[in-house]
């Protein structure tokens, strides 16, 4: 009977032990998640003052475009072609900087969800961690308490 009590509390003092491990680890990923999160953050804010600039950039294009002269009433000539000409100058830059600008929010949306992906499964591990270590403890107090 004393070695079989004696066996009982080694085996409950090592799933004591499992149990503090898991706990640690779950702490550690749990800390891993914080960090994932604060950059899921900082990416959302950064997307939504891109998206912000693509839309006002969109509104400057409208108004750009406004500005080119369609009808020969009012404006002549080469001075007609010299402002429609830089009217398109400027709309090709502008283009330029939406399409650049455009990938770069595709970018960022693909990395906040791989980020958001991260943070999920993080926290299944820190669940399922947490549960395991509750369990050993459970089975560890009523080997210890034999």
């Amino acid at each position: 009977m004393d070695k079989e009590k004696i066996a009982a509390h080694i085996r409950g003092q090592n799933m004591r032990t499992q149990a503090l491990q898991k706990q640690s680890a779950a702490k550690d990923l749990s800390s891993k998640r914080i960090a994932v999160e604060h950059k899921i953050e900082r990416l959302e804010k950064a997307l939504s003052s891109l998206s912000k600039e693509l839309n006002h950039a969109n509104i400057w294009k409208n108004e750009l475009l406004k500005l080119k002269t369609k009808e020969t009433s009012g404006f002549h000539g080469s001075r007609r072609d010299k402002a429609n000409n830089n009217v398109d100058q400027t709309l090709d830059k502008l283009n330029s900087w939406l399409d650049a600008h455009k990938e770069n929010k595709e970018v960022m949306t693909k990395k906040l969800r791989e980020l958001q992906d991260q943070s999920q499964n993080l926290h299944a591990k820190v669940l399922a961690l947490n549960n395991e270590a509750t369990a050993l403890f459970s089975s560890a107090t009523s080997l210890l308490n034999m």
